[in-house]
């Protein structure tokens, strides 16, 4: 039987995984920003500044079935019903940081490479369908390719462990 994602828990679960990986950045040096809504809707969680003054928009996506499963769900369509592209086609953040929670391990890459794979993963792997249910209750399915973690890290990428908030690092 599939699991069927619940946005008030699915909220809750991301909250934490945000505050989480905040907490590591910012202790790298880096200046974390939230984004407002506009910038949200337009697939960006966070600016990043660096010491050096480099900045970034990045996104932030945790995946914590990614630890049993060892495959990337690259979010092809957000609704189903509606046809609303997922993630992989609309977001127009800068980076993409891949969180899987259970192994604390984040990996930080172009969102643009990321991107640019999604037709050739879009021929080699299978798409699966996701049941979520709405904050209003109303059920629809995410759509997303099935791509091996391990395949995903072939993209140049920077991995970083992720100590549970409260552990130091």
């Amino acid at each position: 039987m599939m699991a069927v994602h619940y946005f008030s828990q699915s909220l809750e679960d991301s909250v934490t995984h945000e505050m989480a990986l905040d907490a590591y950045f910012s202790g790298r040096g880096i200046t974390v920003t939230p984004v407002d809504h506009d910038g949200q809707l337009s697939g960006k969680d966070r600016n990043f500044a660096t010491p050096d003054n480099l900045t970034y928009t990045v996104e932030y996506k945790a995946d914590s079935r990614a630890s049993d499963t060892r495959n990337a769900f690259i979010e092809t369509v957000s609704v189903d019903e509606q046809n609303i592209p997922g993630w992989a086609y609309t977001s127009t953040a800068d980076v993409l940081v891949y969180y899987i929670p259970p192994d604390n391990i984040a990996y930080v890459l172009r969102m643009q490479s990321v991107k640019a794979m999604v037709p050739v993963w879009t021929e080699t792997y299978p798409l699966q369908s996701v049941a979520n249910v709405s904050q209003r209750g109303e059920s629809y399915h995410t759509i997303g390719l099935l791509v091996p973690i391990r395949v995903v890290t072939r993209l140049p990428h920077h991995s970083h462990f992720i100590p549970p908030l409260g552990v130091p690092a």
